[in-house]
């Protein structure tokens, strides 16, 4: 009889659903809470207000961000440091309002206004006022990596700026159809949300093109449809319109970053910072003797450095007096009239000089 092989690799019974959903459970529908309904609808006024170009838009944008993030996080505990933060936000803010008010500053020596420029531009105290507003949020959602401010602050501007803000960079439409849609229908796929805005975009553009075809064919129909036509068509020139369209990332954006911030919890940017530090130890691949070096030669340099400003600082309580010496004197006494002697004026008689 021939010896029957056995299968040392049997094939598993395939599973069943029970048991596949427990090994692979199904992701969980989207969901949006009050609060990020809320705040969807108010970034749009926000962001507008962001790219005003009146002195009081931001600050405008400056309270309505402040108290988008208190409302958002009013249940975590807030740090003693998120209150220096807040001052540091409010102090920029309060200098740029007084510099859209006061474009140039006057110097009251002269009699005559005379205009200086400002030490700090502008776009300077731009970019102060948003890394400022950017770590009290993270601050005050209590979303640092390292718990408080230390030596993890590039981590922290890594997840601040750029990977929070645009992985929930769609969030705010999603919870805006969220808040739309009944109760019983709400369950939001992103993938037919796009699909959805793309077809309707593809429809209102042939929509114009045949419109435009039709009414250059015959002149009754053009009429007709001119009032039509002129409500489909935007006015490009309005000022208005190009804000819209620009705050509509902007308001995203930020969004993205209150939202986001919401849905990571504080363990989770703990871990993280966790992981980063038990990665550092793996870049140091410079040894410990050539940074003592070159941080001696750079102490060396400045130590040189402050050593020739302190001469010209401290030789005044140095420097000794100069003394007249024996001889000078005397050549000084030869050179001098002495008292009672007489003096002759050129041409004239001698007149005794007055003791």
């Amino acid at each position: 009889m021939e010896d029957h092989k056995i299968n040392e690799f049997p094939c598993p019974p395939e599973a069943s659903d029970w048991a596949q959903d427990a090994l692979v459970p199904n992701k969980p529908p989207f969901s949006a809470n009050r609060r990020e309904q809320l705040l969807a609808f108010g970034l749009y006024v926000l962001a507008y207000l962001y790219l005003g170009y009146q002195w009081w838009a931001l600050p405008l944008f400056t309270a309505g961000f402040i108290a988008a993030a208190e409302y958002l996080f009013r249940e975590q505990k807030r740090s003693w440091e998120s209150w220096v933060w807040l001052g540091c936000v409010l102090l920029v803010t309060g200098c740029i309002a007084w510099r859209g008010l006061h474009p140039y500053q006057y110097d009251s020596r002269y009699p005559e206004l005379v205009n200086h420029e400002y030490i700090l531009s502008e776009k300077l105290l731009l970019l102060i006022l948003h890394i400022f507003a950017v770590y009290w949020l993270m601050s005050r959602s209590g979303r640092l990596t390292g718990g408080e401010s230390g030596h993890l602050l590039p981590l922290d501007a890594l997840y601040a700026f750029v990977i929070i803000p645009f992985k929930n960079f769609f969030l705010r439409i999603r919870c805006v159809l969220f808040a739309l849609k009944p109760k019983k229908e709400r369950k939001v796929n992103a993938g037919a949300v796009a699909a959805a805005v793309l077809a309707a975009f593809v429809v209102l553009v042939l929509l114009v093109m045949a419109m435009t075809q039709l009414s250059a064919a015959d002149d009754t129909f053009s009429s007709l449809l001119e009032g039509l036509r002129d409500a489909l068509t935007l006015d490009l020139d309005q000022v208005w319109f190009y804000r819209f369209l620009l705050s509509l990332p902007v308001g995203a954006y930020v969004f993205g970053l209150l939202a986001g911030l919401g849905r990571e919890t504080p363990e989770t940017m703990r871990k993280r910072g966790a992981s980063a530090e038990t990665a550092l130890p793996r870049l140091r691949v410079v040894p410990e003797a050539v940074w003592l070096a070159a941080l001696g030669v750079f102490s060396a340099l400045y130590l040189a450095f402050f050593f020739v400003q302190g001469r010209y600082l401290f030789g005044a309580f140095t420097r000794t007096p100069v003394r007249a010496s024996s001889s000078s004197a005397a050549s000084w006494r030869s050179i001098l009239p002495s008292s009672g002697s007489s003096r002759a004026p050129p041409g004239g008689k001698a007149v005794p000089c007055a003791g």
